[in-house]
């Protein structure tokens, strides 16, 4: 079993290594005396608590096309004044 120091936790999650020593307490985690590693399974465990899902699992069809999460519209011409040009 692979065991990661804040370093190699922080590059694989791609995150700060601030931030996991700042939640180590809310974290899965080895203490090793002084030493914290996280293991691969610590690391999914992590990814998995923030995780996020829609709220519901069916996404109604937009526009009668089915699969669409949203119903996208232009957004409005800009024009560049005399000044911006």
């Amino acid at each position: 079993m692979r065991m990661h120091t804040y370093a190699e936790a922080a590059i694989e999650l791609n995150i700060p290594e601030s931030w996991l020593a700042k939640h180590k307490a809310e974290l899965p985690h080895t203490e090793f005396g002084s030493y914290v590693r996280f293991s691969d399974a610590d690391l999914e465990e992590i990814r998995e608590m923030h995780r996020v899902r829609p709220a519901s699992d069916e996404v109604p069809p937009v526009a009668g096309l089915p699969g669409l999460l949203l119903d996208l519209k232009p957004a409005p011409a800009r024009h560049r004044s005399a000044a911006n040009a």
